[in-house]
Protein backbone atom coordinates (compact mmCIF):
# COMPACT_ATOMS: atom_id res chain seq x y z
CA UNK A 1 0.00 0.00 0.00
CA UNK A 2 2.65 2.44 -0.98
CA UNK A 3 -0.05 4.99 -1.31
CA UNK A 4 -1.75 5.30 1.72
CA UNK A 5 -0.12 6.66 5.05
CA UNK A 6 -1.26 4.99 8.24
CA UNK A 7 -4.51 3.37 6.50
CA UNK A 8 -6.95 1.98 9.63
CA UNK A 9 -9.73 -0.81 8.40
CA UNK A 10 -13.09 -1.95 9.69
CA UNK A 11 -13.35 -5.07 8.68
CA UNK A 12 -16.95 -6.50 8.93
CA UNK A 13 -18.07 -10.01 9.43
CA UNK A 14 -21.31 -10.98 9.56
CA UNK A 15 -23.01 -14.81 9.37
CA UNK A 16 -22.44 -16.60 6.08
CA UNK A 17 -26.12 -17.95 6.26
CA UNK A 18 -27.48 -14.39 7.30
CA UNK A 19 -25.51 -13.34 3.89
CA UNK A 20 -26.86 -15.48 1.54
CA UNK A 21 -30.51 -15.10 2.78
CA UNK A 22 -29.96 -11.30 2.08
CA UNK A 23 -28.51 -11.77 -1.74
CA UNK A 24 -31.79 -14.31 -1.54
CA UNK A 25 -34.15 -11.73 -0.74
CA UNK A 26 -32.43 -8.65 -2.60
CA UNK A 27 -30.97 -10.26 -5.78
CA UNK A 28 -33.20 -13.09 -6.17
CA UNK A 29 -29.74 -15.35 -5.56
CA UNK A 30 -29.74 -18.98 -4.92
CA UNK A 31 -28.79 -19.36 -1.86
CA UNK A 32 -25.83 -22.39 -2.31
CA UNK A 33 -24.45 -19.13 -4.66
CA UNK A 34 -24.71 -16.26 -2.24
CA UNK A 35 -22.56 -18.73 0.34
CA UNK A 36 -20.17 -19.55 -1.44
CA UNK A 37 -19.69 -15.58 -2.65
CA UNK A 38 -19.71 -14.55 0.90
CA UNK A 39 -17.21 -17.01 1.51
CA UNK A 40 -15.14 -15.83 -1.45
CA UNK A 41 -15.16 -12.13 -0.32
CA UNK A 42 -13.97 -13.35 3.27
CA UNK A 43 -10.84 -15.36 1.66
CA UNK A 44 -10.48 -12.38 -0.42
CA UNK A 45 -9.96 -10.41 3.16
CA UNK A 46 -8.09 -12.42 4.45
CA UNK A 47 -5.69 -12.63 1.38
CA UNK A 48 -5.37 -8.59 1.53
CA UNK A 49 -4.55 -8.75 5.18
CA UNK A 50 -1.54 -11.89 4.45
CA UNK A 51 -0.08 -9.49 1.61
CA UNK A 52 -0.07 -6.64 4.83
CA UNK A 53 -0.28 -8.25 8.19
CA UNK A 54 0.81 -4.76 9.61
CA UNK A 55 -2.33 -3.27 9.17
CA UNK A 56 -4.03 -2.14 11.37
CA UNK A 57 -7.77 -3.22 11.43
CA UNK A 58 -10.54 -3.70 13.46
CA UNK A 59 -12.88 -6.94 13.25
CA UNK A 60 -16.26 -5.70 13.67
CA UNK A 61 -19.23 -8.59 13.69
CA UNK A 62 -22.25 -7.13 12.37
CA UNK A 63 -24.64 -9.18 14.40
CA UNK A 64 -23.02 -7.74 17.33
CA UNK A 65 -22.49 -3.99 16.32
CA UNK A 66 -26.37 -4.30 15.25
CA UNK A 67 -27.53 -5.80 18.56
CA UNK A 68 -25.33 -3.27 20.64
CA UNK A 69 -24.56 -0.38 18.41
CA UNK A 70 -23.16 1.51 21.51
CA UNK A 71 -20.44 -0.71 22.52
CA UNK A 72 -19.33 -0.93 18.05
CA UNK A 73 -18.80 2.52 18.15
CA UNK A 74 -16.45 2.92 21.29
CA UNK A 75 -14.52 0.18 19.66
CA UNK A 76 -14.01 2.49 16.45
CA UNK A 77 -13.56 5.08 18.23
CA UNK A 78 -10.65 3.61 20.90
CA UNK A 79 -9.28 2.18 17.52
CA UNK A 80 -9.05 5.32 15.52
CA UNK A 81 -8.03 7.24 18.91
CA UNK A 82 -10.16 9.89 18.20
CA UNK A 83 -12.48 12.41 20.64
CA UNK A 84 -15.59 12.87 19.58
CA UNK A 85 -17.50 15.40 21.37
CA UNK A 86 -21.44 13.85 22.80
CA UNK A 87 -23.11 15.36 19.97
CA UNK A 88 -21.08 13.99 17.36
CA UNK A 89 -20.96 10.30 18.76
CA UNK A 90 -25.15 10.86 19.42
CA UNK A 91 -25.38 11.63 15.16
CA UNK A 92 -22.97 8.66 14.66
CA UNK A 93 -24.99 6.32 16.96
CA UNK A 94 -28.37 8.04 15.15
CA UNK A 95 -26.87 7.01 12.12
CA UNK A 96 -26.44 3.42 12.79
CA UNK A 97 -29.74 2.99 14.31
CA UNK A 98 -31.62 5.33 12.23
CA UNK A 99 -35.64 4.85 13.50
CA UNK A 100 -36.11 3.60 9.73
CA UNK A 101 -34.04 1.11 9.57
CA UNK A 102 -34.91 -0.64 12.77
CA UNK A 103 -38.47 -0.73 11.58
CA UNK A 104 -37.02 -2.04 8.13
CA UNK A 105 -35.14 -4.84 10.16
CA UNK A 106 -38.12 -5.65 12.29
CA UNK A 107 -40.47 -6.03 9.41
CA UNK A 108 -38.05 -8.06 7.84
CA UNK A 109 -37.85 -10.22 10.43
CA UNK A 110 -41.55 -10.31 10.72
CA UNK A 111 -41.67 -11.70 7.11
CA UNK A 112 -38.87 -14.29 7.69
CA UNK A 113 -41.47 -15.41 10.20
CA UNK A 114 -44.32 -15.53 8.56
CA UNK A 115 -42.05 -17.46 4.94
CA UNK A 116 -41.19 -20.25 7.67
CA UNK A 117 -44.67 -20.54 8.85
CA UNK A 118 -46.11 -20.71 5.85
CA UNK A 119 -43.65 -23.46 4.89
CA UNK A 120 -44.83 -25.01 7.39
CA UNK A 121 -48.48 -25.05 7.32
CA UNK A 122 -47.61 -25.90 3.28
CA UNK A 123 -45.72 -29.39 4.66
CA UNK A 124 -48.71 -29.62 6.52
CA UNK A 125 -51.04 -29.46 3.46
CA UNK A 126 -48.75 -31.87 1.63
CA UNK A 127 -48.85 -34.25 4.46
CA UNK A 128 -52.48 -34.15 4.84
CA UNK A 129 -52.82 -34.76 0.62
CA UNK A 130 -50.44 -37.88 1.12
CA UNK A 131 -52.60 -39.19 3.61
CA UNK A 132 -54.77 -42.35 2.17
CA UNK A 133 -58.37 -40.66 3.95
CA UNK A 134 -57.90 -37.73 1.82
CA UNK A 135 -57.40 -39.50 -1.26
CA UNK A 136 -60.31 -41.40 -0.35
CA UNK A 137 -62.57 -38.54 0.13
CA UNK A 138 -61.15 -36.68 -2.84
CA UNK A 139 -62.45 -40.50 -5.14
CA UNK A 140 -65.92 -40.26 -2.81
CA UNK A 141 -66.49 -36.10 -3.89
CA UNK A 142 -65.56 -37.24 -7.23
CA UNK A 143 -67.99 -39.62 -7.26
CA UNK A 144 -70.89 -37.86 -6.04
CA UNK A 145 -69.87 -35.14 -8.83
CA UNK A 146 -70.61 -37.40 -11.54
CA UNK A 147 -73.51 -39.07 -10.15
CA UNK A 148 -74.99 -35.84 -8.86
CA UNK A 149 -73.65 -33.05 -11.24
CA UNK A 150 -72.91 -28.95 -9.46
CA UNK A 151 -76.54 -27.59 -9.97
CA UNK A 152 -78.40 -30.31 -10.96
CA UNK A 153 -81.82 -30.95 -9.33
CA UNK A 154 -80.54 -34.56 -8.05
CA UNK A 155 -77.80 -32.24 -5.65
CA UNK A 156 -80.32 -29.77 -4.55
CA UNK A 157 -82.66 -32.23 -3.55
CA UNK A 158 -79.97 -34.57 -1.87
CA UNK A 159 -78.33 -31.22 0.06
CA UNK A 160 -81.27 -30.00 1.64
CA UNK A 161 -82.00 -33.91 2.71
CA UNK A 162 -78.40 -33.49 3.83
CA UNK A 163 -79.32 -30.05 5.70
CA UNK A 164 -82.39 -31.39 7.34
CA UNK A 165 -80.55 -34.17 8.87
CA UNK A 166 -77.73 -32.13 9.97
CA UNK A 167 -80.42 -30.11 12.15
CA UNK A 168 -81.73 -33.14 14.08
Amino acid sequence: MPYLKNPHFFVCHRNIKAIAEELKERNNMEIVKGEKLAKLYEKRIDEFFQKYPKSKKLDIYYEEFVSAPTIGLKKMINFLEIKPTQKQFQEALNFIRHPKDMEILALKMHIKELKMHIKELHDQLNYIYNLQGWKLLNKCYRIADKVLPIGSRKRKVVEKILKWINKI
